[in-house]
Formats: structure tokens, sequence, C-alpha cells
């Protein structure tokens, strides 16, 4: 009996095989979490990279982060480290060559309501508390947020990352 976190589809199919199936299907964005102070919520992030087909994630800062959210989909993910954003900037051309867009309600940033995707597209999230580092908003093409209702400052990196690569997808045709 095959008990991980897959779709009925790839039950009883091997780890290697079902990355490799994904790949297939991967859509043209890159993701990257801050990992500045280990918040927890990045799990759920990896966790949504997964559900929406992200073609890499990074974890960018510390390497360690809490495994447990993300229910074993790290496993089928391109899950990648970077010391910091320079690291990623100098040597990895794909995401050097993507636009890069920064997840954060700081001010003047583009409702995600209104804002336009390209396919290649960087997405960078922060960190409950933080947000992000000035460093990724200076580094961005453009900053966008979620615009919001209740009284709550800001949306946890799990939550905000599953509603933007919803949009991604959403607003590309790709659901």
């Amino acid at each position: 009996m095959d008990h991980r976190n897959v779709i009925d589809y790839y039950k009883e199919w091997e780890t290697d095989q079902i990355k490799a199936d994904l790949d297939t299907r991967r859509l043209p964005f890159i993701v990257g979490f801050e990992n500045l102070s280990g918040d927890f919520n990045k799990a759920t992030g990896i966790r949504n990279s997964n559900a929406f087909m992200a073609k890499e994630c990074w974890i960018i800062g510390q390497r360690k982060w809490d495994k447990r959210g993300a229910v074993g989909t790290q496993h089928y993910n391109h899950l990648k480290y970077a010391p910091n954003l320079d690291n990623i900037y100098l040597h990895e051309p794909q995401v050097r060559g993507a636009r890069w867009v920064a997840i954060d309600n700081v001010p003047g940033a583009i409702p995600i309501t209104s804002y336009q995707w390209k396919p290649d597209t960087f997405m960078i999230f922060g960190e409950e508390q933080r947000g992000l580092s000035p460093m990724a908003l200076g580094m961005a093409d453009d900053v966008v947020y979620i615009p919001q209702l209740g009284s709550v400052r800001s949306l946890n990196v799990g939550t905000a990352s599953g509603i933007v690569m919803y949009d991604y997808a959403t607003k590309l045709g790709m659901i």
C-alpha cells in the first residue's frame, strides 16, 4: 500500500518516475523563498510549487527548513539552495533571465488583481514579520501584493504563495 501524498494516478510509481513525468508538464516559472530566520511556512510554499508545477523552487539563505508542511512534495520538485540572491543572479542564467516579481505589501506594489504575468517569471517570497529583504525588493522588476479585506497586515508565505501561483497559472491560461 502506497501511503505517500500523491494522486491515485501516481500510486505505486517510483519517486524518480513521478518526478520525470512531472518534468514533461512543468510551467515556465521559478519560485524563490528567502529563508533568513527559518520561517516554517516555506514548506507549504514548496507544496504549492508542486501543486502548480513550478519549474524550480529555491531556498535562499539558510539551507535548513521545516519539511513537515511539504508532506513529501519536495521529492517531486527541483528544489535548490543558494546562500543569497547574488549567488542565484550570478550563477543561474535561467533565473537571471526571468522577470523577477517580488511578493510583498509595500508602498508602490501593484495589486495582483491587475498584474499581468509574463511566462518566464521568478517569483520571490519573504517571511512572516520581515517580508522580503531590501535586496530582493531592489532586484525585482515588479513588486506585487495581494489585496486583503480584514485587519491582518499580511498573509503567511504558504497562503500567499498558493494565491500567487494560482493567479499566475490562471491568467496565463494554464488552468
